[in-house]
């Protein structure tokens, strides 16, 4: 795809260390702002309910968060491969150069997505993201006891079918009564202590309150500090470390985050519009993004309002996932994080964006499974829908093409992309297998 607005002001990005945040919860009535540390802030709020080429690396430069916290300078794994000495045996592809994928999953996200309350919207956001990558990629990346147990049915590999998303169980909350004590009375905190009670008795089943218990239990959530769960994106990168780390996956997957002040730029625009153009890219290569921002205001009726706030830092937060884009505009689409919102245009929704993340699974191969099953024959997800073929490339010995193999079983042979590989040599930029050449190159 094309960025048909962004490329004519697009610059290189610089590692940065801040992250920007936004917290969400469903009503919240002291609108304000509060100081987590030097550089990040919550934001109090409300929310609502193609063929690669060598032209398409070298983007993007991000930052990596592992999982003691520590911030890592590394560049993108979409980047050039590096000059080697020998070929290296294969070039694995990512999961996520079959964009269809994670449309088709995240479209049909809506009965199974647990309920988005209480401030729980970045637990909902890891939710949604972590079952997309288990059902469509390993399913080791969410704990088994909370994998659905039936199957999902269609009757053709093209239908429509109801997603499934790690298990939870809906547990109502007195909104009204809430709202009307406020979010820092004692009342609100008995309501919410009931809640909170409620779903510790649910462990077993319910994915959320697994991931509740787990960022209380290494002190990401202060339940003293704030009963509700509110969360930012920086909490949200502790959560999935932390996780990752109790899965023992945490060699094996990246979390990487980027905010607005990351980016170079003469001004809060530039800086904004080289963010987004690097959440495009991500998004063209079928990277499903977490995003955080503040939302619109609302009327008396509940409508958004467009136009301009003097004043963003009493706008409601939330976040979200974001897996797909409209060209012309730029406006990105993806899932409100409510039920009825799987395919919504998330600028009608957000005021505007601070920050994203994003996972990338560099050491972690597909594994068929049998969620799926077609006409009563149990099918991997790889076999669905119609998808971009995301290929592992094997050199076979040919001076002229290597072979693709995607994890869908499809098999077909591709010219060599070539790049200069020291001063007498070059290799293909798939396989890594050196080509023969008239030296020296010129």
């Amino acid at each position: 795809m094309e960025f048909k607005l962004l490329k004519s002001i697009i610059a290189w990005s610089a590692i940065a260390s801040a992250s920007f945040s936004c917290v969400c919860t469903s009503w919240f009535a002291n609108a304000g702002k509060n100081q987590t540390d030097d550089n990040t802030a919550n934001y109090l709020c409300g929310a609502a309910e193609g063929d690669e080429t060598a032209a398409d690396y070298g983007l993007i430069e991000f930052e990596e968060h592992v999982c003691e916290s520590d911030r890592v300078d590394q560049p993108d794994f979409a980047g050039l491969p590096p000059i080697i000495n020998v070929p290296l045996p294969n070039r694995t592809a990512a999961f996520s150069d079959s964009p269809l994928f994670c449309k088709d999953y995240f479209r049909g996200l809506s009965s199974n997505l647990p309920k988005n309350n209480v401030g729980n919207c970045g637990y909902v956001a890891i939710s949604m993201m972590l079952s997309y990558y288990a059902y469509y990629w390993n399913l080791s990346v969410l704990p088994s006891q909370y994998l659905q147990s039936s199957k999902t049915f269609l009757d053709s590999p093209s239908s429509q079918f109801n997603s499934p998303c790690a298990v939870d169980q809906d547990i109502s909350f007195p909104y009204d009564r809430a709202n009307s004590y406020g979010v820092g009375s004692d009342e609100f905190r008995r309501l919410y202590d009931s809640y909170y009670n409620d779903k510790m008795g649910q462990l077993d089943s319910s994915f959320i309150a697994y991931l509740y218990k787990l960022a209380v239990d290494e002190g990401i959530w202060d339940r003293q500090e704030r009963a509700d769960p509110a969360s930012n994106l920086h909490q949200v990168k502790d959560i999935l470390c932390v996780l990752f780390s109790r899965l023992n996956i945490s060699d094996k997957v990246s979390v990487y985050t980027k905010d607005v002040d990351d980016y170079e730029g003469s001004t809060e625009e530039s800086k904004k519009a080289n963010m987004l153009y690097d959440m495009l890219t991500l998004i063209d290569k079928g990277k499903p993004l977490i995003i955080g921002g503040r939302l619109r205001p609302k009327d008396d009726q509940g409508n958004y309002i467009f136009g301009t706030v003097d004043n963003t830092n009493g706008l409601s937060g939330h976040i979200t996932v974001a897996y797909d884009y409209e060209e012309i505009t730029e406006d990105l689409y993806g899932h409100t994080g409510y039920r009825s919102g799987s395919y919504s245009n998330l600028m009608d929704m957000f005021y505007e964006i601070d920050d994203f993340c994003y996972l990338d699974f560099h050491d972690m191969p597909h594994v068929h499974n049998d969620q799926f099953s077609v006409n009563g024959q149990n099918v991997c997800s790889c076999t669905l829908g119609s998808h971009r073929h995301s290929y592992t490339a094997y050199p076979i010995g040919s001076n002229t093409v290597h072979r693709n193999y995607c994890m869908c079983g499809y098999v077909a042979d591709e010219n060599h992309i070539r790049r200069r590989f020291g001063i007498w040599q070059e290799e293909c930029i798939y396989c890594h297998q050196v080509l023969s050449n008239s030296w020296p190159l010129r």
